[in-house]
């Protein structure tokens, strides 16, 4: 009869333990799914905000006689005597492999608004490096 009433208490924690277990994973599942979920609402709240601002812009509204937002300008380095060509782009979209530059970056703010022909000296790191810019295009 001890045996049965040992047993049966045994029994008793073990149900509780497991229970326990169970509502503790539960919580966790919850709790990681809350914070994929807010993550996800982060970024459609980023994506909605992008989608606000945006405009359609025809080829034919860029104006290619200045450096602007869309256009790819070729830029020497007058240093190091080498041409490369970028597109200037958004913050959200700039990608360097890709040769998309953005406009708030320190070159890109140098080169707004500037005309084939024009110089602009850029502040970095290693120093002011001079440019001249070459070409400007679509």
């Amino acid at each position: 009869r001890k045996i049965k009433k040992d047993f049966d208490k045994a029994e008793d924690k073990r149900l509780f333990i497991t229970s326990s277990l169970d509502a503790y994973k539960q919580m966790k599942i919850h709790q990681n799914f809350q914070a994929a979920l807010n993550r996800n609402k982060a970024v459609i709240n980023k994506l909605e905000k992008m989608m606000a601002s945006a405009r359609i812009m025809k080829e034919s509204e860029v104006d290619t006689s200045k450096v602007t937002v869309l256009t790819r300008v070729t830029i020497k380095n007058l240093k190091v005597k080498r041409e490369v060509t970028y597109q200037l782009v958004s913050e959200s979209v700039a990608n360097l492999k890709e040769k998309k530059l953005s406009v708030s970056s320190p070159i890109g703010k140098a080169l707004l608004g500037k005309k084939v022909g024009e110089k602009v000296e850029v502040q970095t790191p290693g120093g002011v490096i001079p440019f001249e810019i070459k070409n400007i295009t679509l």
